[in-house]
């Protein structure tokens, strides 16, 4: 899926994002070569920081972190990339919720609470940070989307109301969606094992599955402000569309997203 000799024609336009790469070895610095998290910070449009493993790493811890540098990044937002890289691993060992409690039965199936703890404890010291620890982060502005009314049925509207000061003139893209939970289209049973059919069915069964789509349409964005209509289709199974998305994008090249 990616091929280090490719990481020469990388060239990211617009603002330098923060990579992380949660996979084994991404940021290796023992071996003769350059590693693959070295490579993307040192390529002249590649990203400002990047996050990645030096050793093998493993999915139970993997997975816990990359949730808790999520959610201290987009809830907590930290003014540097070393703040929350720091929040992160701190979160790794302290955070309780009811994920991860899910995800502890899940893993506790093969692995005992010693076990799992030692597996956070050491990839605390695996994660390594490539870059200016001091370097601030450029969060997007917030977009503020206003829906009314707030239930709609089946061969109705709504009007959607978009203000994002801080992208001045550009578009907006708006969409209806499903809730992610449910799926709008119809799934086809899949063909046995030796059916020369049964790969594009499987394929096709998740692009559908995957569309939360409702309705989208493109509006205007003049001074951060935008308005749009959206028309819930009338064949439209009821309770379909709970969940509501709106994103906006301007020049220069910055974006905001609500939901």
């Amino acid at each position: 899926m990616l091929e280090a000799d490719v990481l020469a024609d990388l060239s990211i336009l617009g603002r330098s994002p923060i990579v992380t790469l949660i996979a084994c070895a991404m940021g290796s610095f023992a071996g003769p070569g350059d590693s693959v998290g070295a490579s993307l910070l040192a390529a002249p449009n590649g990203p400002i920081a990047v996050l990645s493993s030096t050793e093998i790493s493993y999915v139970y811890p993997n997975t816990i972190f990359i949730r808790e540098l999520g959610l201290v990044m987009t809830a907590e937002r930290p003014t540097t990339v070393g703040e929350a890289f720091l929040r992160a691993k701190q979160r790794v060992m302290t955070q309780v919720d009811g994920f991860r409690a899910q995800l502890d039965n899940a893993f506790g199936l093969s692995l005992s609470d010693a076990d799992m703890d030692a597996l956070r404890r050491s990839h605390l010291h695996l994660y390594t940070l490539f870059g200016d620890p001091a370097l601030v982060i450029g969060y997007p502005a917030p977009a503020t989307v206003s829906v009314a009314p707030a239930t709609v049925a089946p061969g109705g509207s709504v009007a959607v109301d978009i203000l994002a000061a801080s992208l001045g003139d550009g578009a907006a893209h708006v969409s209806l969606e499903t809730a992610r939970s449910k799926i709008l289209g119809e799934l086809v049973p899949v063909p046995p094992d030796d059916d020369p059919q049964r790969d594009a069915v499987i394929a096709a069964n998740y692009e559908v599955a995957n569309d939360k789509v409702v309705v989208v349409t493109e509006a205007a964005l003049v001074g951060g402000a935008a308005q749009a209509d959206l028309a819930v289709p009338a064949d439209l199974p009821r309770a379909a569309t709970t969940s509501r998305s709106a994103s906006t994008t301007a020049a220069p090249r910055r974006s905001a997203r609500s939901s």
